[in-house]
């Protein structure tokens, strides 16, 4: 469940659902299938209201949940900088998610601070014994910090531009902390919500290792 899987949404009950209808909110809902004897998750539909606008996966669910600050924890996997080191796990002990909205102009823009603090837990064809010095932790920290970037980017992007889906729940940030230019754009919300601007910067610090082979 999304307790263990951060590739899983959020619980929602059918009063949930209701009340983000009625407000005409964006919503996903977890899409499941029937695997032998298991039901397997395999990603989310996205609503705007009461109407499905598209559907997303594993990756793009992960990203949501990272920028929404309900990220439990997990493993994330980048190639290592080292050339011929092969890839290496990380398994998150803890992130912290913060969204602070400007505005420029006559948009919104939204810096999403992402702090992720974590573990190699693996590392295939990788240093021998997992140690690893202060450079090449390092490095393995920025090759973290770009893929997860990416993977919170193309999302946004996606969100924004294909699906026109506040489900990152921008809006929300938007009406407590700017309250006086919320209160202009609430009701044309998704029109100045699709060339708002978001912007991810996303730092790693991985705190120790575990076993390499």
């Amino acid at each position: 469940n999304a307790d263990v899987n951060p590739r899983i949404p959020r619980k929602s009950d059918l009063g949930h659902v209701l009340m983000k209808i009625h407000a005409d909110k964006d919503f996903v809902l977890p899409e499941v299938v029937a695997v032998k004897d298991e039901v397997k998750a395999v990603g989310a539909s996205v609503f705007r209201g009461d109407k499905m606008v598209g559907r997303i996966g594993d990756l793009e669910l992960e990203a949501i949940n990272l920028i929404r600050g309900l990220y439990i924890g997990g493993v994330f996997t980048a190639k290592d900088p080292d050339p011929g080191k092969g890839i290496i796990a990380m398994e998150v002990n803890s992130v912290k998610t913060k969204i602070h909205p400007d505005i420029q102009g006559d948009l919104p823009v939204f810096n999403v601070a992402i702090d992720i603090e974590g573990f190699i837990v693996e590392s295939v064809m990788s240093q021998e014994h997992g140690l690893f010095d202060k450079e090449h932790l390092n490095s393995l920290e920025m090759a973290f910090e770009q893929k997860i970037e990416k993977q919170c980017d193309e999302t946004v992007k996606r969100l924004k531009e294909d699906l026109n889906a506040d489900v990152c729940m921008f809006g929300d940030h938007l009406r407590a902390k700017k309250p006086e230019y919320w209160d202009k754009v609430k009701d044309n919300w998704r029109v100045v919500y699709a060339d708002a601007g978001v912007n991810i910067d996303v730092k790693v610090n991985i705190i120790h290792t575990g076993s390499a082979r």
